[in-house]
């Protein structure tokens, strides 16, 4: 067994067997996870996202796996304990021989217990047959492997640079790697396309990953604890569906177009905020364009003095899923990257946002453009007001 399988099994182990990371929509409830990661604004957007899940595979609940596969063990007591009806008490069964089953489908039929409404499911259609926990799995073991820890901590530091305040680190080309290789294993006839080495000669007229294997790249090399991993499916100019991961604070954001977005597992939805002297702005600076300096600074000045504050936190992936959450109300930078926007421009969407670019246009698949998202009301304003002068 490789390093990538290792590392993939090696996760998928650990997930189960602590309980906490089992499945990417587990219940929040059973896990280190509070309301508080969902932001100030989210908890009363529950919305019609909470719908029950239905297993298409005839497991409609966790219980019902563990008593199905008791009653096929007749020397076993047929008796459930509560703790196995939740995601949390799933390693329990598993180690106390109530469930004798593989790891994989164990993971499959746990991720039935999330509330998140099934996907229907076709195993001849490419989009279909994607399912998002897998995506979830292969995206949380890149990051146990390659950027925490040791490894990853020694990795930040064999930098190159691409170009001003342009950086490449080993973290980023093993991510990368990683994830491209396992997708490669399990949806073969789906393109790729990512930041590191070149690998953006794709059709667009087909489905294609978008990757962006550390978003926050300066971040990481100066150990900020603020990047994440970001991987969107795209077919044409649309996001189909979305995973962006944020290690250090564990926080996996995921969506699904026309299904919701959440984060661990729970719906989530943009703020209401309609005025803007109460809202929080997140700003980028556009790095690799020294040359906007001027102009974004002072669209960034006139926006904080209306505003109750600005951020820029220098991540545009994370920018955008806090704007989804409702950590922040509105987004705007001058110059982004595809792989800076494919994956959260679906969370944005899913929650109730709106992303554009400055003149309102759909960004599509465009390499580079400016951006701007926020709640419908708050990013008419920022559009209105400061970014068509």
């Amino acid at each position: 067994m490789g390093d990538f399988d290792s590392a993939l099994s090696n996760d998928r182990h650990n997930d189960l067997r602590n309980g906490s990371h089992a499945d990417p929509h587990r219940d929040p409830n059973n896990g280190p996870y509070s309301d508080s990661h969902n932001g100030s604004h989210s908890n009363s957007h529950n919305g019609p996202h909470a719908a029950p899940h239905v297993d298409p595979n005839g497991s409609s609940t966790l219980a019902a796996l563990v008593a199905s596969t008791a009653a096929a063990r007749p020397a076993q007591p047929a008796v459930i304990p509560p703790a196995a009806t939740t995601l949390a008490g799933l390693a329990t069964a598993t180690t106390t021989g109530l469930v004798t089953t593989t790891m994989a489908p164990l993971v499959s039929s746990a991720a039935t217990m999330t509330g998140i409404p099934a996907a229907p499911t076709d195993p001849d259609d490419p989009l279909t047959s994607v399912n998002i926990a897998d995506l979830v799995t292969i995206v949380r073991a890149a990051a146990t492997r390659f950027v925490m820890g040791k490894a990853g901590g020694e990795a930040r530091t064999h930098i190159t640079v691409k170009g001003v305040a342009d950086f490449v680190t080993e973290v980023d080309t093993n991510v990368q790697s990683f994830v491209k290789s396992r997708l490669a294993d399990r949806y073969p006839d789906i393109q790729f396309l990512g930041e590191e080495n070149g690998e953006q000669d794709v059709d667009f007229d087909g489905l294609y990953w978008v990757l962006d294997p550390i978003d926050g790249t300066t971040n990481l090399i100066h150990d900020y604890h603020h990047s994440a991993i970001s991987l969107g499916l795209l077919r044409g100019g649309e996001t189909l569906k979305a995973v962006l991961y944020q290690p250090w604070s564990e926080e996996m954001f995921t969506a699904e177009a026309g299904r919701g977005a959440f984060l661990n597992g729970k719906p989530i939805h943009v703020t209401d905020e309609a005025d803007m002297s109460r809202s929080l702005i997140n700003v980028g600076t556009s790095p690799y364009h020294h040359e906007l300096a001027e102009r974004n600074f002072d669209i960034m000045r006139r926006v904080f003095v209306d505003s109750a504050d600005i951020r820029r936190t220098g991540s545009a992936a994370l920018d955008l899923a806090y704007v989804a959450c409702g950590r922040a109300d509105g987004y705007f930078e001058g110059s982004i990257k595809l792989w800076d926007y494919a994956a959260g421009r679906l969370l944005v969407t899913e929650a109730g946002g709106t992303v554009s670019d400055w003149q309102g246009n759909d960004l599509g698949h465009r390499m580079e453009t400016a951006v701007l998202a926020g709640t419908p009301a708050i990013a008419d304003l920022l559009r209105e007001r400061y970014l068509n002068d």
